[in-house]
């Protein structure tokens, strides 16, 4: 049985320019998603005349919210306080996630309504593979009979992967 000298040995060079390179390339992607995710909803900063109240008013409402899931863990719930009155607004639900994870989600609305937002068990057409991620679309029309105020979006995953991190906006713009 051979000693132990107490002292730890270097990795060799190869190596360690393996794991410099996996983690700039791991930042990269982490880069790139986070960009997509921010300029997915951008809008113009020019402005075509009006008051400062038009253009407060025409601005789109957002909400970002990330949901990291633990190993094991396969339900996650986030409050999302202060959604306009959908009735007069339309909304679009951006979902940015590993691409191996198979994620479902919907929202509660505070009347107690359930509204499907996506499901990728089988990758739907409105998804789109961007470095190692899947960026989501789910876009809705007014909803006459919603109100606004006080949702619950509820996330799950499938326990194919043992832990998953799922970036969400909503955006809610004005029809009037």
């Amino acid at each position: 049985m051979a000693r132990s000298t107490g002292q730890h040995r270097l990795p060799p060079a190869r190596d360690a320019r393996s794991r410099f390179t996996f983690m700039a390339s791991a930042l990269v992607c982490l880069g790139l998603s986070l960009s997509v995710l921010a300029g997915c909803f951008s809008t113009s900063a020019g402005t075509s005349g009006g008051s400062v109240a038009q253009t407060r008013s025409t601005r789109p409402t957002r909400f970002n919210r990330t949901v990291s899931f633990r190993p094991g863990q396969i339900t996650r719930s986030v409050e999302v306080s202060g959604v306009p009155a959908p009735p007069s607004h339309t909304f679009t639900v951006l979902f940015l996630f590993p691409r191996r994870a198979r994620i479902a989600a919907w929202v509660r609305t505070s009347s107690g309504s359930t509204l499907h937002l996506i499901d990728t068990t089988a990758i739907p057409a409105d998804c789109r593979s961007v470095a190692q991620s899947l960026r989501c679309l789910a876009r809705f029309p007014a909803l006459e009979a919603q109100p606004g105020g006080r949702w619950t979006l509820v996330v799950t995953r499938q326990p194919t992967i043992s832990a998953a991190t799922v970036h969400i906006s909503l955006r809610f713009t004005s029809i009037g």
